[in-house]
C-alpha cells in the first residue's frame, strides 16, 4: 500500500483543489443571478399592481363624477323648477358647477378619500380643480396616487380631467 502512495505524487489533492476552485469561480455569479433575478420579479410585480391600483382609482373617480353629475343634474332641474323665470346660461352652468362642488365635497372628494385595500396597498383620490371652460364646459381636474408600500410618491402620480359639457335645453323646444 505503500507503493501506492508513492506513485500518487498530489494529483487526487491538485483535482480536490481544481474543483474548488472552479466551484467557487461560478458560484458568486449564479447566485448573483439568482438574486437579481428575484429583485426584477419584485419590482415588475410592483408595477403591476401599482397600474391595477392606478386603473382602480381611474374607475372610481370616474364613476364618482358620474354619480355626482347625476345628483347635481337632478339639483338644477329642481332649482330651474322653482324659478319664476329663466336665467341665462351662464347662470346655469355656474349653480351646476356649485352643485357638483357640493356633491364632490359631500363624498369627501375635494379634500381627498385614501381607499386601502390591505394595510400596505391602497390609493388616494383627490379633485385637484374645477372650473368653467367654454361657457357651457365644467373640467374637473383629477389625481390618483397609488401606493404599494405605504410612500406616496409624487413620480407614481396620475393627474387625469374630465369635461362634463352642460347641455341647456330650451322649455320651448
Amino acid at each position: 500500500m505503500s507503493q501506492f502512495h508513492k506513485n500518487e505524487n498530489g494529483a487526487a489533492l491538485v483535482i480536490v483543489l481544481l474543483i474548488i476552485t472552479v466551484i467557487g469561480i461560478i458560484t458568486p455569479p449564479i447566485i448573483s443571478n439568482i438574486l437579481g433575478s428575484i429583485e426584477q420579479y419584485q419590482r415588475t410585480e410592483e408595477s403591476v399592481q401599482r397600474s391595477k391600483l392606478e386603473d382602480m382609482g381611474l374607475t372610481y373617480m370616474e364613476n364618482a363624477i358620474i354619480q355626482s353629475e347625476e345628483v347635481a343634474s337632478g339639483e338644477i332641474e329642481t332649482w330651474l323648477g322653482n324659478l319664476d323665470s329663466a336665467p341665462n346660461n351662464h347662470v346655469i352652468v355656474r349653480q351646476f358647477k356649485n352643485s357638483l362642488e357640493n356633491e364632490f365635497r359631500k363624498n369627501g372628494l375635494i379634500d381627498g378619500v385614501e381607499i386601502s385595500m390591505t394595510d400596505q396597498i391602497r390609493y388616494r383620490i383627490s379633485i385637484s380643480d374645477i372650473k368653467i371652460a367654454n361657457g357651457q364646459n365644467i373640467v374637473v381636474n383629477y389625481a390618483v396616487a397609488p401606493t404599494i408600500n405605504g410612500d406616496y410618491r409624487s413620480n407614481h402620480l396620475v393627474e387625469e380631467m374630465k369635461t362634463i359639457q352642460v347641455a341647456i335645453e330650451d322649455e320651448a323646444s
